[in-house]
């Protein structure tokens, strides 16, 4: 399948980079909110 939308390698190596920058941030603001919750996202 082509893409619709075609993107650069660059792009979508940033895209990867803040969406892991984003995922960590949320675990570390769940942890606050509740430290029994576990998230095992790897």
């Amino acid at each position: 399948m082509i893409p619709l939308l075609p993107v650069s390698i660059d792009e979508a190596k940033n895209a990867l980079r803040t969406a892991g920058e984003f995922v960590d941030i949320t675990i570390v603001w769940v942890k606050k909110d509740n430290p029994q919750l576990r998230l095992d996202i790897d």
